[in-house]
């Protein structure tokens, strides 16, 4: 069973609609826009989250990580796993492309801390709102 996700990125041109399908109960899938690919947590509430101006794999993961690693419903373990993939995958994107623009959470400092670290700078950055 699959839960319909619909979802609205906001760009700086303005809106761009899509959706995604999502396993029932899993606790990730992905979302593919015009603009790439981010991975989302299946059965989050946040109707909307800051983003990160990179459209690609590496602001994907950033995003999957925000949603999980600061779920307060979620078990520690998982919040921790969670971390430690994104911080993994962007890891592997870095290497793979040199460089990345990423604009990490305004509300997260400790993710802000993480983007800077990693040598994630911020540029513009776009929202997404989703519903079930």
């Amino acid at each position: 069973m699959k839960t319909m996700y619909e979802a609205k990125l906001v760009t700086n041109d303005g809106w761009r609609e899509f959706a995604a399908w999502f396993p029932e109960g899993g606790l990730r899938g992905e979302l593919v826009s015009p603009v790439g690919v981010c991975a989302v947590a299946d059965g989050v509430p946040a109707a909307v989250c800051w983003l990160f101006s990179c459209p690609t794999a590496a602001g994907g993961c950033l995003m999957w990580l925000h949603l999980m690693a600061t779920n307060p419903a979620l078990p520690a373990a998982v919040r921790a796993g969670a971390l430690r993939f994104g911080l993994r995958c962007v890891r592997g994107y870095a290497r793979e492309v040199g460089a990345a623009t990423i604009l990490s959470s305004v509300e997260d400092a400790r993710l802000c801390r993480v983007a800077g670290r990693m040598g994630f700078h911020s540029r513009q950055g776009f929202t997404i709102s989703m519903q079930p």
